[in-house]
């Protein structure tokens, strides 16, 4: 038997009373069988809620790798209160699943909990959302330059993102219709989601319509570059 800690990003009915779960750890992806957690007294049930952090001691046997018990160790409870957070949660567990690979789950992983941990103290849903999928598209290999120029490598008079270059383009290089002009405020948001360290995640705090905006727009580039379409983002925008 052995101990691990990770984030329950889905589970899967298994049998009438089982139940597979897919966890994320430091360093990969995993998935065991849990016994029994949908039977209403079982004692693992709570370990395997979504988005839970919990520790889980598994074993391995012929067939595969079982729960035996654990300990929740955060449910971000005050998270999933409303419909709002509950998109957004749903917004992360996917993004997670379909941009990161098993070998990027260490780099991921503490921004994961940061953003649970975001929302559970009643940071905007947005906002974090926002910040989380700037860090998976960097992660992924689809993050924006955001230090110079794409096409002459200027750092000055920087006006625009050209998305089919990658990143942001000076005044002199914007044509009007080789990317998107923003004002200066939203290219300094830019900048700080995906340049932001893990020990300043989350620190500063922009407004809705701002991060609702930046993230359509972010979500429109993923999936011209990745073909990967995010549909609970949907969800999301309706709060």
């Amino acid at each position: 038997m052995f101990e691990i800690d990770g984030i329950v990003l889905g589970t899967t009915p298994f049998n009438e009373h089982d139940s597979i779960v897919n966890i994320i750890t430091k360093q990969q992806y995993f998935s065991f069988l849990a016994k029994g957690v949908l039977k209403i007294d079982s004692k693992n049930a709570s370990l395997i809620n979504l988005c839970n952090y919990s520790r889980f001691n598994i074993s391995k046997g012929k067939t595969g790798y079982s729960l035996r018990n654990g300990e929740l160790l955060d449910s971000f409870q005050n998270a999933k209160k409303d419909l709002a957070g509950l998109s957004a949660l749903s917004f992360i567990r996917e993004i997670t699943f379909k941009f990161i690979q098993d070998d990027d789950a260490v780099q991921i992983f503490d921004f994961l909990k940061k953003s649970l941990e975001l929302l559970d103290n009643n940071k905007n849903p947005f906002f974090v959302c926002l910040l989380y999928f700037a860090q998976v598209l960097k992660i992924a290999g689809y993050g924006l330059n955001v230090d110079s120029c794409q096409l002459c490598g200027s750092k000055h008079d920087i006006c625009a993102i050209s998305y089919e270059n990658g990143g942001m383009i000076c005044k002199k290089c914007y044509s009007g219709n080789n990317g998107k002009a923003y004002s200066t405020r939203k290219l300094k948001i830019f900048r700080y989601i995906f340049k932001v360290e893990l020990s300043q995640f989350g620190e500063i705090e922009f407004n809705e319509d701002e991060c609702k905006e930046l993230l359509t727009d972010l979500l429109v580039f993923a999936n011209n570059v990745s073909q990967v379409n995010i549909k609970s983002h949907k969800m999301l925008f309706m709060n």
